[in-house]
């Protein structure tokens, strides 16, 4: 997975006007581009895909939560992915 997949979640999120969620996760992704590396940010983004934090709100263009979870469980699985990567 790329890094779209998270531009994907940003654009949902400010369809839906969650914009202060959709700005965070966009500073997320620009210090990511800069740096693929970066545990710290690599931490964020696992914890605003957190089922508890991105994935309380609803996002009108799906039908129930199951394909927004999937979309942030599919972050989540780069994100740690990657976290684990730099670890070693």
């Amino acid at each position: 997975m790329s890094l779209e997949k998270i531009n994907t979640a940003i654009n949902y999120l400010k369809k839906n006007e969650y914009i202060k969620e959709a700005e965070d996760l966009e500073i997320i992704l620009n210090q990511l581009k800069k740096d693929l590396n970066n545990k710290e940010i690599l931490e964020k983004l696992i914890q605003r895909c957190h089922i508890r934090w991105l994935g309380d709100l609803y996002i009108r263009d799906f039908q129930g939560g199951s394909e927004w979870w999937q979309l942030l469980g599919e972050i989540d699985d780069y994100a740690n992915n990657k976290f684990k990567s730099v670890n070693d």
